[in-house]
């Protein structure tokens, strides 16, 4: 039996047939695209086995699958002046990452979770996964990824929490994260 990842969200999943899901990447870029699902899948996957860590307290190592975010950037051309990615969620859930994360080899956009499909209720059909910092930069139920040259407060900095999401050094040593 596989491990149950706690659901923790701010709405809920939202109430969408995954067939009708697209992702938008825009911004600074020169390729503006939207992606099915399917075309998120014809990139190369992977499958890493990785910590998600969480800012109430609670890790465990999660089996996922998905693409490299390096891959849809790649795919995209970001212009020079682009220097962090905003993430959007259906919700009104974001957050923004630095180019230089965002293009991190550990750094995935997940559709699967150990061994099956990513549950609507972890993020499916399609979360962010930064797997080396606090799980709230790990934006569920993304649909918009958006390339800007300042970085722009997500839903939980506007409340608070640092911007840089950093793992406790006790876990980080517990998972060898870099």
């Amino acid at each position: 039996m596989a491990k149950k990842l706690p659901a923790l969200d701010v709405e809920g999943p939202p109430l969408k047939n995954p067939a009708e899901w697209r992702l938008r990447v825009d911004g600074l870029v020169k390729h503006k695209k939207e992606y099915t699902l399917d075309g998120i899948r014809s990139f190369e996957h992977v499958e890493p086995t990785a910590p998600f860590v969480c800012v109430e307290g609670w890790d465990m190592w999660v089996r996922w699958k998905g693409v490299l975010l390096q891959k849809i950037i790649e795919d995209v051309k970001p212009l020079p002046e682009a220097k962090f990615c905003t993430f959007y969620a259906y919700s009104e859930y974001t957050d923004s990452l630095p180019l230089k994360q965002a293009m991190d080899e550990r750094t995935i956009l997940a559709y699967g979770y150990e061994g099956g499909e990513l549950p609507a209720e972890n993020g499916g059909p399609l979360r962010l996964l930064v797997p080396f910092l606090l799980a709230y930069k790990s934006v569920k139920w993304l649909t918009r990824i958006s390339f800007v040259d300042t970085e722009e407060s997500g839903y939980w900095e506007m409340r608070g929490y640092p911007a840089e999401a950093l793992i406790p050094v006790e876990t980080k040593m517990k998972y060898d994260i870099r």
